[in-house]
């Protein structure tokens, strides 16, 4: 299980990479999506670790936070490789759920984003030329 979630995080990774090369998706995903699953990932492993010592915990509504602000990916890592959160319901549904927001979001990115971006861009030409 841990080698699918190592592929699923490559696969991923690798799909938002040709999509922003492919100008399909806006750049700043490319920065933003390996910080926020970095910092998941060490957030799990650090509830993990506090888990085993009897220590303060980290809250589930902020490890679920993390994943719905697109560190699922990191999440899942984590969850695999130190075998934490695995079995604990209704947290697995909480957790899954945060993945299909995650990937109606990349989608939507990827089909919307530039535009978004693109008319953001826009807007602040059109402001500065009022300024001037």
């Amino acid at each position: 299980m841990r080698m699918l979630s190592f592929g699923l995080f490559a696969a991923v990774m690798a799909a938002i990479v040709y999509a922003v090369v492919a100008r399909q998706m806006p750049a700043w995903v490319l920065f933003y999506f390996p910080t926020i699953n970095v910092l998941t990932f060490a957030i799990y492993s650090h509830d993990k670790s506090h888990a085993e010592r009897d220590l303060r915990r980290v809250s589930e509504r902020t490890l679920l936070t993390l994943g719905a602000a697109g560190g699922w990916l990191g999440g899942l890592l984590a969850r695999h490789m130190f075998r934490h959160k695995t079995r604990k319901q209704p947290f697995r549904n909480y957790f899954w759920g945060t993945v299909l927001v995650n990937l109606f979001i990349l989608l939507w990115l990827s089909e919307f984003g530039l535009a978004l971006e693109h008319h953001a861009y826009d807007l602040i030409m059109q402001a500065r030329s009022y300024t001037r």
